[in-house]
Order: structure tokens, then C-alpha cells, then sequence
């Protein structure tokens, strides 16, 4: 590889990372949205346990992320995941 295109991949990469590092985790997204308790960003999915902590999926190979949303609100089911 030239110096040129390896330079330019590891700045891509670095702007990529840090632009990931200011947004909160998707598995994050429970703890600001306490009634929901099954949510996905289009890669992972999520749902809240009975201890309040996210058990999620791994994201697969050709996902695209999107902003974090809820799937199930725990105000539309029964009291089951409380």
C-alpha cells in the first residue's frame, strides 16, 4: 500500500471512532427509556431483564445503524418483564 491511501484510512478511521465515541450505546438507550423494554438501532436488538440490565444480540455482518428506538414499551404488555 502507499503511504497516501494508508494515511487517508487511518484518518477515516479515527473521525469514524470518535464520532462513535460521543454517542451514547445502543445498550445504553434502556437506561434513558425506563418503560421500554425491548428496543434495536437496526443492528442489535435489546431487551431489558428483569434486573434492569440490556441483554442484546451481536450485530450481524451487513447491518446498518440507525438511532436507537423502542420495539415493546412495557405500558403495552402485560407486567410480565417487571
Amino acid at each position: 500500500m502507499n503511504r497516501p491511501f494508508v494515511g487517508a484510512l487511518l484518518l477515516a478511521f479515527t473521525l469514524a471512532h470518535g464520532a462513535q465515541a460521543e454517542t451514547r450505546p445502543t445498550e445504553d438507550f434502556g437506561d434513558d427509556n425506563p418503560t421500554c423494554i425491548d428496543w434495536t438501532d437496526g443492528c442489535i436488538v435489546c431487551e431489558k431483564q428483569p434486573d434492569g440490565a440490556p441483554a442484546c444480540s451481536t450485530p450481524g455482518i451487513a447491518c446498518e445503524q440507525s438511532a436507537a428506538h423502542c420495539l415493546k414499551d412495557e405500558k403495552e404488555t402485560p407486567s410480565s418483564h417487571k
